[in-house]
């Protein structure tokens, strides 16, 4: 329910993948070690969904609807489908969490911001932010090159510390690359680096 917490004080599934894990709703989701299963989804949360560790989907989607999503693990996140964030609150990555989307596009698409340390790649597919973007740490997305392999940024891009955090982007020869909105307007950010765009 909407009061009541999740907590995963140990690795889930590190020596076999779970199945599908599904949360009907909660307050704060905590797992403090690796999560392994086939595929994520939360269909609601009042707090914090906290991943301390890296995420592996072996065969589907990682799908997150609720108030905050942070990803803080020291080691990168790969996602076998697609990747949906539907935040009410903030979507946080940490510097050093970075994620890797094998099967599909990366959409966050909720009405709350994006707080960026990690790296995001879509290999198969786009990127697509609908609201305000700030980074943290240096940030590069790349997205699978191909037709319709776009990254997007619905609304703002700004940094934490003026001049400092960069932005590297790579959509391939056939992806587009737009900016719907200011870039460095509150907070100018760092070199901004486009290795290839349609």
């Amino acid at each position: 329910g909407a009061d009541g917490d999740i907590t995963f004080g140990n690795t889930v599934g590190a020596v076999q993948r779970l199945g599908a894990v599904t949360i009907a709703n909660a307050a704060d989701v905590t797992a403090t070690g690796t999560f392994g299963a086939a595929s994520f989804t939360q269909g609601a949360g009042t707090g914090i969904t906290d991943f301390q560790d890296a995420i592996t989907t072996g065969v589907g989607n990682f799908a997150f609807t609720g108030n905050d999503l942070t990803i803080s693990s020291a080691n990168p996140s790969t996602i076998a489908g697609s990747m949906t964030v539907t935040n009410a609150g903030t979507f946080t990555t940490g510097a050093t969490a970075d994620v890797t989307v094998n099967g599909g596009e990366f959409i966050q698409d909720g009405a709350g911001v994006n707080s960026l340390g990690g790296d995001i790649t879509s290999t198969t597919d786009g990127i697509a932010f609908a609201t305000a973007v700030t980074l943290t740490d240096a940030v590069a997305m790349t997205t699978g090159g191909g037709v319709d392999d776009d990254i997007v940024f619905t609304s703002t891009v700004d940094g934490t510390v003026v001049d400092t955090q960069t932005l590297a982007l790579d959509s391939g020869a056939d992806g587009d690359i737009t900016f719907g909105d200011t870039v460095g307007a509150v907070q100018r950010l760092g070199a901004v680096t486009i290795a290839n765009a349609a």
